[in-house]
């Protein structure tokens, strides 16, 4: 057994082992060290209930892309899934090409939508296992419901926006049609 002295004064000399000192230093530090590490943990599952929210909404907003929730949740992948780790970055990387593809371009809108569809698939299918799940890309892309009054009733809507717009920017015109709900002769006073 180690003794290390210490003169606290010139009459009281204090001896100590080693583990004596480790018990001073666990009690100080242990508190420090717990409280941190709690923290630490918390902000992983903090971002992962983030990362698992993301592929929620976005598995849940398939068949409605215009979505203000699916657009944000495509807004938040590349900073909840930022990092060095492999998976995180394969998602990232998929987002930027489904991100690339949905800048306006020139092609066939047939064409660009199926693309604009499978690049959807690909990101969803790299960012399954990122939160627990394992999808095959069928599984993805084919179990999906989707009521076909949904898809009318956007494309609805989508009609009267656009035709406000045109109507709004002077490029339509509304026909007006007076109609005479008395006819000539009669005379109501």
């Amino acid at each position: 057994m180690h003794l290390i002295s210490i003169k606290v004064s010139s009459r009281v000399a204090l001896q100590m082992t080693i583990s004596d000192w480790m018990i001073i230093f666990a009690t100080l530090i242990g508190p420090i060290l717990a409280v941190q590490s709690q923290k630490y943990l918390e902000r992983s599952r903090e971002k992962s209930e983030r990362r698992l929210q993301i592929f929620r909404v976005l598995m849940s907003t398939r068949a409605a892309s215009l979505s203000q929730a699916h657009v944000e949740a495509l807004n938040s992948i590349a900073l909840d899934f930022y990092g060095k780790k492999k998976s995180y970055r394969a998602v990232v990387d998929a987002w930027k090409n489904y991100l690339d593809h949905l800048s306006p371009n020139t092609t066939d809108p047939a064409v660009w939508g199926q693309r604009r569809l499978e690049l959807f698939i690909e990101l969803l299918y790299k960012m399954a296992p990122t939160v627990g799940y394992e999808f095959s890309k069928v599984e993805i892309s084919r179990e999906i419901y989707s009521p076909t009054a949904h898809e009318k009733m956007e494309l609805q809507q989508q009609a009267i926006r656009d035709g406000m717009a045109d109507l709004l920017n002077g490029e339509k015109t509304l026909r007006v049609e007076i109609v005479d709900h008395n006819p000539q002769g009669s005379n109501t006073a």
